[in-house]
């Protein structure tokens, strides 16, 4: 009985090729459609969601106005001060590092033997920053990566340029005249990352870590809250303590404040300016989806409104079939299966679309998206 539903069905979409065509093409685009923004909007949400202690982990950011600004003026960038201070002086605050660029303009002059790069992604971070941020080792410690002065840490792409397939750990990398041993490699850095390098290396080699000044703003702070800690509640102690600290500036008229922003929310709800990359927009996010939805929902309609302009040509083969002693269940199960090759055929042209264009899709929005099952790794954590 299948076979003959099978078969019939295929010989009256064979008999009806434009019909079916314009189908199965309508319904194709846009699945291609749907699925290459999904992609996109699922990346986008998956952002620092990797990390094991997400939920815990809060980005500090600085806001300042004068007597003589209309606005505050917000920077995703902080003192070198205010982190240790605060780490030591609020008991829910498990953890922190501050994170600093490492002259991303220029970049850093990397050698090892004969070979010589100029790295653009080289940030300098705390001891502390692998307890805090989850990226896998493949080879040496994460609780010990940064706690030497002179210690740097590659991705594996990167200890695969300058090492081959020798082992990386323990070799000496000159860094901008300055040797730093490799105490580590990680697998390459997610692109649904904030946090984008190919080297960290200890801050210790940086003379701006070691100074704790309030007047100059130039890395970036995160912290580890303990699991019963709101965050919210940590930034009214951290604000209430630092206008008593600076309560004489503040007399002048002019006032400043930290916040304090769960990772999660960074890439896409954040509005301070100057991060370690450009932020998203939940906006953006919401848009798209409903466009997505949109898309996906107009190549259905037009797929019924076609088989809907059929059925006044199918009411005499419908008449025959029930002359003959077709039932209504097997015309139904008839018309089913038709609709069920037409799908099937247009979810596998769906596909080859998607991998056709995913890599234009990809390098259009400037970023490393992953197909199914890569799409998944790392989304959610809890």
């Amino acid at each position: 009985m299948i076979k003959n539903y099978l078969k019939t069905a295929w010989r009256n979409l064979v008999q009806n090729r434009s019909t079916s065509i314009i189908s199965v093409a309508g319904l194709a685009v846009g699945i291609c459609c749907f699925l290459l923004l999904a992609t996109y909007l699922i990346n986008e949400l998956r952002y620092d969601r990797f990390h094991a202690k997400a939920d815990r982990i809060v980005r500090m950011v600085f806001s300042y106005q004068s007597a003589d600004d209309k606005e505050p003026r917000n920077t995703a960038m902080t003192q070198t001060a205010p982190l240790p201070l605060f780490k030591q002086q609020f008991s829910e605050i498990e953890g922190g590092v501050r994170i600093f660029g490492y002259d991303n303009e220029r970049g850093a002059a990397v050698q090892y033997s004969n070979k010589l790069f100029s790295e653009k992604k080289m940030l300098l971070a705390d001891d502390g920053f692998f307890d805090i941020f989850s990226f896998k080792f493949l080879s040496g410690s994460a609780t010990k990566a940064l706690s030497d002065p002179s210690s740097v840490v590659l991705s594996a792409s990167t200890a695969k340029k300058y090492f081959g397939d020798e082992a990386p750990v323990g070799k000496v990398l000159k860094v901008n005249q300055k040797d730093l041993m490799v105490t580590g490699v990680i697998e390459d850095v997610p692109a649904y990352s904030q946090m984008k390098f190919d080297m960290i290396a200890s801050s210790a080699i940086s003379t701006r870590s070691k100074e704790l000044r309030w007047d100059a703003a130039n890395n970036y702070s995160y912290f580890l809250l303990k699991p019963e800690a709101s965050y919210k509640a940590v930034e009214g102690k951290i604000n209430a303590y630092f206008n008593n600290l600076f309560k004489s500036e503040n007399n002048r008229g002019g006032k400043a404040w930290y916040t304090l922003e769960p990772l999660a929310d960074v890439h896409l709800k954040s509005n301070f300016q100057g991060g370690l990359e450009p932020s998203g927009n939940i906006k953006y996010i919401y848009i798209l989806g409903s466009v997505a939805v949109i898309l996906l929902l107009l190549a259905c309609v037009n797929f019924l409104n076609l088989v809907t302009a059929r059925s006044a040509e199918r009411a005499r083969e419908i008449g025959v079939r029930k002359v003959m002693g077709a039932r209504r269940g097997q015309l139904f199960f008839q018309f089913i299966t038709e609709a069920g090759i037409i799908t099937m055929f247009s979810i596998g042209l769906g596909l080859l679309l998607l991998k056709l264009c995913f890599p234009w899709f990809s390098n259009f929005t400037g970023q490393q998206l992953a197909l199914i099952p890569g799409i998944l790794h790392g989304w959610p954590v809890h």
